[in-house]
């Protein structure tokens, strides 16, 4: 099987504020903070974002799909994270509570634009910070062997 490696990774931190300044997280991706309002266990998000697909490929909870022809972009962002005062994930605290996150983006030629908005509750999770994007760097596609050994098989 073929799988998706990188050969680094960064984590790149945002405070969870509303602003008006466009941020550059990595050349060819960047994000404006529209919303960020927060309660104690409450928080909810807007995220602009702009980025040129031939730079970047922004898989948030999606994959990505390589064909044969086809480059990888020089940089993937992998995973964005809110965090806590204390830097923990709040996702990750337990709870009770529930999260959402939608997006929405167009593409004009190898240019996307649109926006990923989000909210959540937890009665564990603490004041929401944070937001934490990881990136990865210089990706390329490499054969995984797998073997599996002693796996038992039902009897019919």
């Amino acid at each position: 099987m073929d799988v998706l490696s990188a050969e680094r990774t960064k984590k790149v931190d945002i405070p969870f504020a509303a602003s008006d300044t466009w941020v550059e997280l990595t050349p060819g991706f960047e994000i404006l903070v529209e919303l960020a309002t927060v309660e104690e266990g409450k928080y909810q998000y807007r995220i602009k974002a702009k980025y040129d697909t031939t730079k970047v490929d922004y898989m948030m909870g999606g994959s990505i799909h390589v064909w044969k022809d086809e480059a990888l972009p020089p940089a993937l962002i992998v995973d964005m994270e809110v965090l806590n005062s204390q830097g923990k994930s709040i996702r990750s605290l337990g709870g009770s509570g529930g999260f959402s996150t939608s997006a929405s983006y167009i593409p004009s030629g190898t240019l996307m634009t649109g926006a990923t908005s989000g909210s959540g509750s937890c009665d564990a999770c603490g004041t929401a910070a944070t937001f934490r994007y990881t990136l990865a760097f210089d990706p390329r596609e490499q054969e995984a062997k797998f073997v599996l050994e002693d796996i038992p098989v039902p009897e019919f």
